[in-house]
């Protein structure tokens, strides 16, 4: 079987007469076999992701973790995402959260702050006292409270390009500057040291395995919905693109004659010991079952012939006697 019909010859040759793909993906584009699909492939997404367990997948990430940390600076990384955060001027929303964060945070917190202050001028002597008596410190907190409103309230306000310009810098300097580099490093190694870190990444695992399992569940749900209609998308895109059809094609040929340079031996052992399982009834049958039609045909042709044949015969005979 090996030397005969498993061949690349005749495996190439197959399926190019075959034009799988195009064939597939016209059956693809359609709504009824993109949604059965859909749901198939949910099914076993679903059984693999139930298969995951939320301790060995927090393990593993942290391990991978450890060992990307170990293996380069996050440093220039963080530099580059910060630098091009701040071009584009995402930063400021979160500016925006912040800003009332802070300014909440010194009134719910005045009494304390007043009290740090006053400790503040203690350490500076008499002239540190002077500035830092009570009415003093709460006027300094007010101050900086209302200053923090203003900030806010203003999109515009020069303070805010301080803060875009400071962040430039820092973006700069993460790049470039080793010294800061390696106190960045040393921190994140030590955040993925810290056992707060498994128990909140273990959370988050959890919650997104809990929160994909419930999607998956659903086999006629809005994940299943939106998976067919991205293999109609993709079906309809081979059907209209033929560099893309030969692409694929090329692709699978590769991928099918590396299998049978690879494996066709074992595919050979295989199908032989079905086949010597099988006594002569089964083998009949088998063959009846893949010839089907063909079968009865020659059967009934092979009927009428032996039968014209001994008419034949027999006129013969009759007509030499």
């Amino acid at each position: 079987m090996t030397t005969n019909f498993l061949t690349p010859a005749n495996v190439v040759e197959r399926l190019r007469d075959a034009h799988l793909v195009p064939s597939l993906a016209a059956r693809l584009a359609t709504p009824e076999v993109a949604n059965r699909v859909g749901r198939e492939v949910t099914v076993a997404v679903a059984a693999a992701v139930n298969a995951l367990d939320v301790d060995d997948l927090t393990t593993l990430t942290l391990d991978l973790a450890h060992r990307d940390a170990a293996r380069r600076s996050y440093a220039p990384l963080a530099g580059r995402l910060l630098a091009d955060v701040t071009a584009g001027g995402a930063h400021r929303p979160l500016l925006d959260v912040v800003l009332p964060y802070l300014r909440l945070s010194m009134i719910d917190n005045r009494e304390m702050l007043k009290q740090q202050l006053k400790h503040f001028g203690d350490r500076y002597g008499f002239l540190g006292w002077l500035l830092a008596t009570d009415r003093r410190a709460g006027k300094v907190i007010d101050k900086a409270v209302a200053f923090m409103a203003e900030i806010e309230a203003d999109p515009q306000h020069e303070l805010r390009g301080v803060l875009d310009e400071w962040l430039r810098k820092v973006a700069y300097d993460l790049q470039h500057d080793p010294a800061l580099a390696a106190r960045v490093d040393a921190m994140a190694r030590q955040v993925l040291a810290d056992p707060a870190t498994e128990q909140w990444l273990s959370t988050v695992v959890g919650g997104a395995l809990a929160s994909l399992r419930e999607q998956l569940a659903d086999r006629d749900g809005p994940l299943a919905q939106r998976l067919a209609g991205i293999l109609v998308r993709l079906g309809q895109r081979v059907v209209d693109d033929e560099d893309l059809q030969a692409r694929l094609e090329g692709l699978l040929e590769r991928s099918v004659l590396w299998a049978v340079t690879e494996h066709a031996a074992e595919f050979t052992a295989l199908v032989r010991s079905v086949i010597d399982r099988w006594d002569g009834a089964e083998a009949a049958r088998q063959v009846e079952l893949f010839a089907g039609r063909d079968l009865q045909f020659i059967r009934i042709n092979g009927t009428v012939v032996g039968a014209l044949a001994g008419v034949v015969i027999h006129a013969v005979a009759l007509a030499l006697g």
